[in-house]
């Protein structure tokens, strides 16, 4: 490869060396409800529709005259998806020709460039996903602390130091007024994370730089507000869905609010194992299968403890698009309860407090292409594309995807498992 490289070298670069490596770096070892989850890439047409795998059949009765006469014409409740709507997620990055020059024909200075750049932006989404997954559209990332001050000084205290894993030196924040339930003005540089505090510090006083700033709302990365793709917060919400004044995917899911928005389980004031085995029980009595329970660090480290002798060591495979697997594997427990076998993990993306039941073969994120992947689509077109500010090329790196559940009732939200999940984000 010389060291003027144009696109059709950067193309055949790519392709030799990011073709088999790709599918691997789009599951972080720690991103486990991500990797676990199967995926399908073949999304397609204006509208994408999603029956429930127990759909109401309205024609049944001991008489046949009755069955017959109440039979419906389109049987089942369906989740209708415009593509027109579907989360959208880049990353960009640029290399300069000066510095494939500057390179003078030696393939490992400029394999280094391209090779570190890519690694970077693939590996930028995938955390995303590894977050997003357990989240809902809206975006936030960090929950500013109620006893923060923010009116003078630069920094902003959080409730946890797990709320800076998505927050990075550099990057800029917008911030959602928890009250008002509304975006606010502005936004704030990040200039230094301090997890001991845990808090950050801002290149402004927060008050200035975003107007109505207060304790208790929520930050996120600036552009993200109602961008991401839905996640467990989202099909199985913190509050049952209201009659009358829910519309998730064209369905009122208030119509029947633990079938279509999936069941929920207060786990305030019992014990790890006790709420486990309730939260089964409420999953079995709605015909549910729930073989995968993902919980933060802190409950799978007492989990261990309280069950010693009782548990055995297991690990699962990351699930690659359209059921390849890929070589990235996940380490957790397996233990019996009186309503079947529970294998459990744990990620570091996994919101506090909160514990996801899940029947895992009723998930599956589906995407149009690879999540992430190159974005070009035309035989000619490599992804890159010449920046017309600067003479460099251009990479883009995407996805165009979501999480689809076509049994939300067959899945539990454990709510304040260990303790008050309020915090958590």
């Amino acid at each position: 490869m010389s060291a003027t490289a144009d696109i059709a070298e950067i193309t055949y670069f790519l392709k030799e060396i990011f073709h088999d490596k790709m599918v691997e770096m789009s599951f972080p070892q720690k991103a486990t409800a991500w990797g676990m989850l199967p995926k399908k890439q073949s999304w397609g047409g204006e509208r994408k529709q999603f029956p429930l795998q127990y759909g109401d059949i309205t024609g049944i009765s001991a008489k046949f005259s009755v069955a017959q006469a109440n039979k419906s014409p389109t049987k089942g409740i369906k989740f209708k998806y415009d593509t027109e709507d579907l989360p959208e997620d880049y990353a960009i990055f640029g290399v300069r020709i000066k510095a494939m020059r500057a390179s003078k024909g030696k393939d490992a200075a400029w394999r280094t460039t391209v090779r570190q750049q890519v690694k970077s932006a693939i590996k930028g989404i995938a955390r995303r996903n590894g977050y997003g997954i357990h989240r809902d559209p809206t975006g936030t990332i960090a929950k500013i602390a109620d006893d923060a001050t923010l009116g003078s000084g630069t920094t902003i205290k959080l409730t946890s130091r797990r709320q800076l894993h998505m927050i990075n030196e550099g990057g800029y924040l917008q911030a959602y007024d928890v009250t008002g339930s509304a975006m606010l003005s502005g936004r704030v540089k990040v200039e230094a994370v301090h997890p001991n505090t845990p808090a950050i510090t801002v290149d402004q006083v927060p008050t200035t730089a975003i107007p109505g700033l207060a304790a208790g709302d929520m930050l996120l990365p600036e552009g993200d507000y109602n961008g991401r793709f839905l996640g467990f917060d989202s099909w199985l919400p913190d509050t049952a869905p209201v009659y009358g004044s829910d519309s998730f995917l064209t369905v009122d899911r208030g119509k029947s609010e633990e079938k279509l928005g999936g069941v929920r389980y207060d786990a305030d004031g019992k014990s790890y194992e006790e709420a486990v085995i309730n939260a089964h029980m409420r999953n079995d009595e709605m015909g549910g299968e729930a073989d995968l329970l993902l919980i933060d660090h802190d409950a799978m480290n007492d989990l261990v403890l309280l069950m010693q002798g009782r548990t055995e060591n297991t690990r699962a495979n990351a699930q690659a698009n359209d059921g390849q697997k890929a070589t990235t594997m996940y380490s957790g427990i397996k233990f019996m309860t009186p309503y079947g076998m529970l294998e459990a993990y744990t990620d570091h993306y996994q919101p506090e407090k909160v514990a996801w039941l899940l029947q895992k073969d009723t998930w599956c994120f589906w995407s149009m292409g690879p999540t992430p992947g190159f974005l070009n689509d035309l035989e000619s077109d490599s992804g890159y594309v010449v920046e017309k500010t600067d003479a460099a090329y251009e990479g883009r790196i995407g996805q165009f995807g979501d999480l689809i559940c076509d049994a939300p009732g067959w899945n539990v939200r454990i709510q304040n498992f260990g303790g008050d999940d309020s915090s958590s984000v």
